[in-house]
């Protein structure tokens, strides 16, 4: 007989799993342990969700939900719930063999990835199998259908084109706010491209917290679609959509401990633009002391894995390493990167650093889209760009978008509260830390205050004189400021001068 408890929603919340608490007497009765798999059903509802046992916080009839559960399912108190414990998964023999070092076969990463979507997996046991990759590694074999089951176990995007283009960058650059120019540009030029870009995670800004300040990017499937029929782009925050989720329920585990390994950067970034309907896609290996990729070696391993990994799965990729070695742009931080961005599409002195990495980029994907002949695409995006066909194609993706597109430089708001750091001697700038500099721009609100961030004045190579601004700090509240004042004096490293 199928057990049947009255629902009592917790106020707590458990980092994404989902987790039900029952009576420790009704759990010694149906032999149900901590951190068993129950199926919870209501109505034509139903959600696998490991098992808490409390001996007060809930009574024998009841069964009691963190948020994830009652938000996802709706459940309101007392309403009368069915359980039915679940076997534990054969996906965790696959785990243990790729601990041993072995090779998983696809139907083991698949049934791996299914059981992750399905939170038939605990937290610990995917955090084992994340060490798994990380100490074992993955063949490019492994890999593919590692990507493949990503995007198998997840909504997918559509747009009914031969080629529909993206760019990705691996990331650890401070600013390299590339994207909504060479978004921009490459519609410009006719090519599809519907951008589903990351909030920030340990950076001052992802590229979905800079177009936020021009318009919302939280946007539904349907509307993402429409959005991008109409005018051929858009710049969307990926999650939104449950696009490749069981990524997103990896990178929640990998974040805590700051793990990367090879395998799930190539998988993660892959089934994402799979997902979202891409065939054509450009990568970004920003490479350089103090960027995510610091060695040219590791940069072109990674270019081969991810053209390897193309291959696999069908799709035309190819890799641009970039210097990474300090910041691309001005501004740092939501509202200084925006600015960035519209001083460059409307010709109004917008940093030369961010506009020429722009314009290569959107070249080559003009070339791969077959909208410029090769090595004729920089020399098309210059075009785009100069004669301000990329600008108006921003207003439109902004106006779609439900955004203001006459919106000027002068119109975003900086923190109110602001310090110039002056240089403490003359000489050459010889290195700037976009680790460091992101530390302060954290430190000072950003990215969860938009107006938060730095700019730069100087940068590598730049003569500077004793007492000259370097940099300006932005916060919106002043005690954020002095937090900032204080991390960037507690890091000499984020502006060296010699």
């Amino acid at each position: 007989m199928i057990p049947i408890l009255r629902a009592r929603t917790l106020d707590f919340e458990a980092g994404g799993t989902m987790v039900a608490t029952i009576n420790k007497n009704f759990a010694e009765d149906y032999d149900i342990h901590s951190l068993d798999r129950i199926r919870v059903t209501l109505g034509a509802q139903s959600m696998i969700v490991l098992v808490n046992v409390t001996e007060f916080q809930v009574s024998y009839d009841q069964i009691g939900f963190f948020r994830e559960v009652w938000d996802e399912l709706s459940i309101r108190n007392n309403e009368e719930v069915s359980i039915e414990p679940i076997a534990k998964p054969l996906a965790l023999d696959a785990i243990k063999k790729k601990l041993d070092g072995e090779e998983l076969v696809k139907e083991e990463i698949f049934d791996i990835i299914k059981n992750a979507v399905d939170n038939t997996l605990s937290s610990v046991e995917l955090a084992t199998f994340v060490s798994a990759i990380y100490t074992r590694g993955m063949t490019v074999g492994e890999i593919a259908n590692l990507t493949k089951a990503m995007v198998s176990f997840g909504d997918k995007l559509s747009f009914g084109k031969k080629i529909v283009v993206d760019k990705h960058s691996v990331g650890g650059v401070a600013g390299n706010r590339t994207t909504p120019l060479v978004v921009s540009i490459v519609a410009a030029g006719g090519l599809t491209i519907p951008k589903l870009s990351s909030r920030a995670i340990s950076s001052p800004a992802g590229t979905a917290d800079t177009m936020e300040v021009f318009a919302p990017v939280s946007l539904p499937s349907h509307e993402l679609k429409k959005i991008v029929k109409k005018v051929g782009a858009c710049i969307a925050w990926g999650g939104a959509l449950k696009i490749a989720s069981a990524d997103d329920e990896l990178i929640r585990i990998r974040h805590p401990m700051k793990l990367d390994p090879e395998a799930l950067l190539l998988s993660s970034i892959m089934a994402k633009k799979k997902a979202a309907g891409s065939n054509v896609v450009l990568i970004d290996i920003p490479f350089g002391e103090g960027s995510k990729v610091q060695y040219s070696g590791l940069a072109k391993h990674l270019a081969r894995q991810f053209e390897l990994l193309g291959k696999a799965l069908n799709m035309h990729v190819s890799v641009i390493i970039t210097d990474g070695s300090q910041p691309i742009g001005n501004g740092i931080g939501p509202a200084l990167e925006a600015i960035d961005v519209l001083k460059v599409l409307m010709g109004n002195d917008g940093p030369t650093d961010l506009r020429d990495k722009s314009v290569r980029l959107a070249g080559r994907i003009l070339e791969m889209g077959g909208k410029a002949p090769k090595g004729k695409g920089e020399v098309l995006a210059k075009q785009l760009l100069d004669s301000k066909k990329a600008y108006k194609k921003f207003k439109e993706i902004i106006k779609a978008q439900g955004g203001n597109p006459e919106i000027k430089p002068k119109d975003i708001r900086v923190g109110e509260f602001s310090i110039a750091v002056k240089a403490a001697r003359a000489g050459t700038v010889s290195s700037i830390s976009s680790k460091a500099l992101s530390s302060v721009c954290r430190a000072a609100g950003a990215p969860r205050d938009r107006e938060a961030g730095a700019y730069l004045h100087k940068h590598v190579e730049d003569r500077v004189k004793k007492g000259e601004t370097i940099l300006t700090i932005y916060a919106g509240v002043e005690h954020k400021l002095e937090r900032a004042i204080t991390t960037y004096k507690m890091l000499p490293e984020t502006i060296v001068i010699s």
